[in-house]
C-alpha cells in the first residue's frame, strides 16, 4: 500500500516528465518546421535565381501550364505559382482528358479545385486520344502528346494579343 503522499509524488514526477517530453516535442517540432522554412527559403531563391539567369519568365508573361494531376505537374504548377511572388506572370492551367482512364474525370475535379484556390486560369480539353492514334496511324502515346501541345498552343494564342507566352510542363523529355 501506498501512501497518499507517494501516490502525489508519483503525480508530481508525471507531471514533470510529461511537461519535459511535451517542451522536448514542442523544441523538436519548431526545429522541424524552422528547417523546412529554410530549405523552402533556399530553393525559392535557387530558382528565382536560375530563372533571372536564364531570363525565362517577364512581368504579365503568359505561362501555359500543362497540368496532369500528378505530383510532377503539380509540383511545377506550385512553382510557378510562387513564382508570381516575385515576377507578376499570368497562368493559364490546361488539363486534358484522353479519354482512357476511368479517373480522368477524378484527376479533372483535382486539377479545376487547384486551380480555383491558386487563382490560376482552367481549360478543360477532352479529346479521343485512341481514335485519333488509329485516324493518323500513330502510337496513342504520340496522339496524345499531339492533341496537348495543341491544345497548349490554342490557350497560349488565345492569351497572346501583345504579351509574351511560354509552355510549361513537368515532362522530361
Amino acid at each position: 500500500p501506498t501512501s497518499s503522499a507517494q501516490g502525489k509524488d508519483r503525480i508530481g514526477i508525471l507531471h514533470e516528465i510529461t511537461g519535459v517530453i511535451t517542451n522536448q516535442l514542442n523544441v523538436n517540432i519548431r526545429t522541424v518546421h524552422t528547417e523546412t522554412m529554410e530549405k523552402e527559403f533556399a530553393m525559392k531563391n535557387r530558382i528565382r535565381e536560375y530563372c533571372r539567369q536564364k531570363e525565362l519568365f517577364a512581368p504579365k508573361d503568359r505561362v501555359v501550364v500543362g497540368l496532369s494531376g500528378g505530383a510532377d505537374s503539380v509540383c511545377l504548377l506550385f512553382i510557378l505559382h510562387k513564382i508570381r511572388e516575385w515576377i507578376p506572370v499570368e497562368l493559364t492551367v490546361v488539363h486534358v482528358n484522353h479519354k482512357i482512364r476511368e479517373e480522368a474525370a477524378q484527376d479533372a475535379a483535382f486539377v479545376e479545385a487547384l486551380c480555383k484556390s491558386w487563382g490560376c486560369d482552367y481549360r478543360y480539353v477532352e479529346a479521343d486520344v485512341e481514335s485519333y492514334a488509329k485516324k493518323c496511324h500513330i502510337s496513342t502515346e504520340e496522339a496524345g502528346r499531339l492533341i496537348r501541345y495543341q491544345a497548349f498552343e490554342e490557350a497560349l494564342g488565345d492569351a497572346q494579343a501583345g504579351i509574351g507566352g511560354k509552355i510549361a510542363v513537368a515532362h522530361n523529355r
